[in-house]
C-alpha cells in the first residue's frame, strides 16, 4: 500500500509538471504540432478521413486525432488564429525561436482554436499519465519483491523534460507510447503469470489501438510471440502447451488485426497497401544517398538529445550542453550496470505466487486491476 500512495505521489507531480508545460508552451511550439491540429480540425469539420497528402498528418492512423476531435469539434475547431512567423526559417542562432507570431487570441480564458488545443493537448497528458502507470506496473510486475524499481522507473518517467514536452503537446505519439507501454506490460504479465485467455484479448485491444495509433506500434507485435513462445519454452508439457500458446497468439494477432482493419482496407483500397508507404514518403524528406557512419552518429546525437530535452518546433530551443554531458554519462553508467546485472546471470522474472481458485479475481477487469486494488 505505501508503493501505491507514492506512486499515485509520482503521478500527481507529473500531472503538474504536463500541465505547466502545456500551459507555458506557446500554442503550435511543438514538433508538428500545427498540422496535428489541422488534421483534427479537418476530422472535426468533415467527419471523414482525407485523401492523398492535403493534410500532412493524415499520414498518420486516426485514433488519435479522431479523439481529439472528439472531444473539441464543440469549440468551432479555428485555425485561423495561428500565423506563421515569416522570420523563424531558416534556422540559425540570430533566428526568432516561435514559428509562429502569438497574440492575445491565446490568452486566458482559452476559447476557439486555442481552447481546442489545449483540450487537445490535456488528452495527451492522459495518455502520457496511462505511460507512466505502465512503467510502474511492469517494474511492480517484473520485479514484485522490488517495489523501488517500478517507482523509480515511473518517477524518471514522469520527470524527463522530453517526455514531459511531448506530453504536453498535440502529438499521436502520446496514444502511441501509452498503448505501447500497456502491449508490453501484458507481455511482462504472460512471461511471469502464464497465458491467459482474457489478458491475450487485451493484450490484442492494446496491439490494435497502438497500430490505430501509428504505425510504428507495429514493433512490438513480435513482442507476444515472444511472450507466447516463453511460456511454451517454459512449460513441462510442451506438445499442450503449443496448441495453447497457439490458441492465444492467433487471439492476441486476431483481435489486434479485427480492430485496426478498417484503416487497413481503407488504405489498400485507395493506395494500395495496407500501411500508405507511398502517402507516407510523400509527405517527409528521402534519404538519396547510402547512409555513412557519420550519419550514424549524427542519428544518435540527434536521439540522445530530443530523448532528454529538445524543445520548440524543431527541436531548436536545447538544454545547456553540459546536461547533455551529464546525461550521456548516467546512460552509460545505466547500459554498463545493466549488462553487468544480465552477465552474472542474476536476472529472471519472479514468477507469480499459486493462486488461491477461491480468491482469484473472477474477471479480466478485476484481474488487471487487482494490483492496484489490492
Amino acid at each position: 500500500m505505501k508503493s501505491h500512495r507514492m506512486f499515485l505521489a509520482i503521478l500527481a507531480i507529473y500531472l503538474l509538471l504536463a500541465v505547466a508545460y502545456s500551459a507555458a508552451l506557446p500554442l503550435a511550439e511543438a514538433p508538428d504540432e500545427a498540422d496535428h491540429y489541422a488534421f483534427i480540425v479537418y476530422l472535426g469539420k468533415n467527419h471523414s478521413l482525407p485523401q492523398g497528402a492535403t493534410v500532412t498528418q493524415s499520414k498518420h492512423p486516426p485514433l488519435y486525432h479522431a479523439a481529439a476531435a472528439a472531444l473539441t469539434t464543440w469549440t468551432g475547431l479555428d485555425f485561423t488564429f495561428l500565423r506563421s512567423n515569416p522570420d523563424a526559417l531558416p534556422l540559425g542562432p540570430d533566428k526568432p525561436p516561435n514559428f509562429f507570431i502569438h497574440t492575445t487570441l491565446e490568452d486566458f480564458p482559452w476559447r476557439g482554436g486555442a481552447l481546442a488545443m489545449h483540450l487537445a493537448r490535456f488528452l495527451s497528458i492522459l495518455f502520457g499519465a496511462v505511460t507512466v502507470w505502465a512503467a510502474w506496473r511492469l517494474g511492480m510486475e517484473v520485479f514484485p519483491q522490488r517495489p523501488a524499481i517500478g517507482l523509480l522507473a515511473a518517477a524518471f518517467l514522469a520527470g524527463l523534460p522530453g517526455f514531459l514536452f511531448i506530453s504536453a503537446s498535440i502529438n499521436n505519439d502520446n496514444a502511441a507510447a501509452a498503448f505501447g507501454a500497456l502491449a508490453v506490460l501484458l507481455c511482462a504479465a504472460t512471461l511471469r503469470r502464464g497465458l491467459a485467455w482474457w489478458r491475450s484479448l487485451l493484450l490484442g485491444v492494446f496491439l490494435g489501438l497502438g497500430l490505430l495509433s501509428k504505425v510504428g506500434t507495429l514493433a512490438l507485435w513480435p513482442v507476444a510471440l515472444l511472450a507466447a513462445g516463453g511460456v511454451w519454452w517454459q512449460a513441462a508439457n510442451r506438445r499442450r502447451a503449443a496448441l495453447r500458446a497457439l490458441a492465444n497468439i492467433f487471439l492476441i494477432y486476431g483481435v489486434g488485426l479485427l480492430i485496426a482493419s478498417p484503416w487497413l482496407l481503407r488504405n489498400w483500397r485507395l493506395y494500395g497497401d495496407p500501411l500508405a508507404w507511398d502517402l507516407v514518403r510523400s509527405t517527409v524528406d528521402q534519404r538519396l544517398e547510402p547512409l555513412r557512419l557519420a550519419d550514424i552518429g549524427w542519428l544518435l546525437r540527434g536521439f540522445h538529445t530530443s530523448f532528454w530535452g529538445r524543445f520548440a518546433a524543431a527541436g531548436q530551443v536545447v538544454l545547456p550542453s553540459w546536461v547533455f554531458a551529464l546525461a550521456a554519462i548516467f546512460t552509460v553508467i545505466v547500459i554498463a550496470g545493466a549488462l553487468w546485472y544480465l552477465a552474472r546471470g542474476r536476472w529472471q522474472i519472479d514468477a507469480a505466487p499459486p493462486s488461491d481458485p477461491s480468491t482469484e479475481p473472477t474477471s479480466p477487469i478485476t484481474d488487471y486491476r487487482s494490483p492496484i486494488t489490492d
